[in-house]
């Protein structure tokens, strides 16, 4: 690896690698290096960072991270919370991104909303990666990991399409966000 993981982090809780992520310069958004996760039969792959403390906090929250992944098959990985540091069981996963959501060979920003529910208590980051669906391994590559307090939690339309454009006017099409199902559609002059 390219280097090791600081202080503020821990891997190896549930029975996951102790020495996966690493931090690894093959591949990276930003900087010297990114997280290298690596999952494979029967071990799988997390890191926890420290506790944010929001037991006083009634502002939005917003996780993002970018990920890189090297074949198609690979990618999958959940990111959450855990409420006890050293419990793995206390994992509750808010975003889960499937080898399908990502491309190939492109660093790819994934960002969501922190539920208000977690306000009021201490949460640790965490970042999980099992086996890819179908799968006994997995990997992947993650960078720029950023927890935003008090942003503007709205999350950017998926899918955003216009049509019927004239001069004055045109039909804007989207997907609220990669989750939902439905779409929106407004009619702009």
């Amino acid at each position: 690896g390219a280097g090791t993981i600081p202080d503020c982090a821990e891997v190896g809780l549930g029975g996951t690698y102790t020495s996966y992520p690493y931090i690894s310069g093959t591949y990276h958004n930003s900087g010297n290096g990114a997280l290298y996760f690596y999952s494979y039969t029967p071990n799988s792959t997390m890191i926890r960072f420290q506790g944010l403390d929001l037991t006083e906090n009634d502002d939005p929250l917003v996780m993002s991270f970018y990920e890189y992944k090297t074949s198609a098959g690979y990618g999958y990985i959940q990111a959450g919370y855990m409420t006890d540091a050293s419990d793995f069981s206390t994992f509750v996963a808010l975003k889960t991104v499937y080898p399908s959501d990502i491309p190939t060979a492109t660093w790819t920003e994934v960002r969501f909303a922190v539920p208000a529910s977690v306000n009021g208590q201490v949460i640790y980051p965490t970042l999980y990666c099992p086996f890819a669906p179908g799968s006994s391994s997995n990997y992947l590559y993650i960078d720029d990991v950023t927890i935003e307090v008090g942003q503007n939690s709205c999350m950017a339309p998926h899918n955003l399409q216009f049509s019927n454009v004239s001069g004055s006017s045109a039909l804007a099409t989207w997907t609220p966000d990669e989750t939902a199902s439905g779409t929106e559609t407004y009619h702009i002059e």
